[in-house]
């Protein structure tokens, strides 16, 4: 996650989530470690195999600011 705080309005997600489409549905993956939310590096998340169409993050932003995203990977 990308975050300039206190230089613009970028900052850390409160919250982020995986999320694969079944169907018309988009649904949680089942994770196997913890969400992590670090600053300026990678975070890494395993989750159970799925087969999917598609993934997306679902992100909750903080009140009144803009997150950004560096890079995504999907392996």
């Amino acid at each position: 996650w990308f975050d300039d705080s206190g230089h613009g309005g970028c900052y850390l997600p409160e919250t982020w989530t995986v999320q694969y489409k079944r169907g018309d549905d988009w649904v949680p993956v089942d994770p196997l470690n913890q969400y992590e939310t670090t600053k300026d590096g990678f975070n890494y998340l395993c989750f159970r195999p799925v087969k999917t169409s598609a993934l997306r993050l679902a992100v909750q932003l903080q009140k009144d600011v803009s997150a950004g995203i560096l890079e995504w990977q999907v392996r």
